[in-house]
């Protein structure tokens, strides 16, 4: 995986990482990589998420955008289908998210997002540098072999 830097960059499909489960932090969710920004911490991926899948309740430590590709996010207490996006600014906090059906969805962070328990404590912050962590033990496969 590469970092973002100042030189363009192309990555194939075959050298996406892709991590088939990102627990703690969702359940039947995972996440195909495409970029990291280890100065912001920020990052690019796209999340499969399987009928009922769920991300656990977390706090926007920067702004972020989504799009739906396709299926669905229950986002809030509305449906968004595929077509939908939309964009969540620093400090935005998240009860659980859920995905009704098969979905993909890509997401841009600007930044850190940090997942808490029920009493919104810190539990574990998902940004560049834990994604770049998981690649470099060997965690993931490629997105072209999932």
């Amino acid at each position: 995986m590469k970092s973002r830097s100042s030189v363009p960059m192309h990555i194939s499909r075959k050298e996406k990482p892709f991590f088939k489960d990102i627990n703690p932090f969702a359940n039947d969710v995972a996440m195909e990589v495409i970029s990291t920004d280890p100065s912001t911490g920020g990052f690019s991926v796209i999340f499969h998420g399987k009928a009922g899948g769920t991300f656990a309740s977390h706090l926007h430590l920067a702004g972020c955008d989504y799009l739906i590709l396709k299926g669905a996010l229950n986002y809030r207490d509305e449906l968004a289908p595929a077509g939908d996006s939309g964009y969540e600014p620093y400090g935005s906090l998240h009860e659980a998210t859920v995905f009704p059906v098969d979905t993909e969805m890509l997401f841009i962070s600007h930044g850190p997002v940090m997942f808490v328990d029920e009493n919104a404590q810190p539990k574990m912050i998902l940004d560049s540098r834990w994604i770049e962590e998981q690649i470099e033990a060997g965690r993931t496969t490629f997105a072209q072999a999932a």
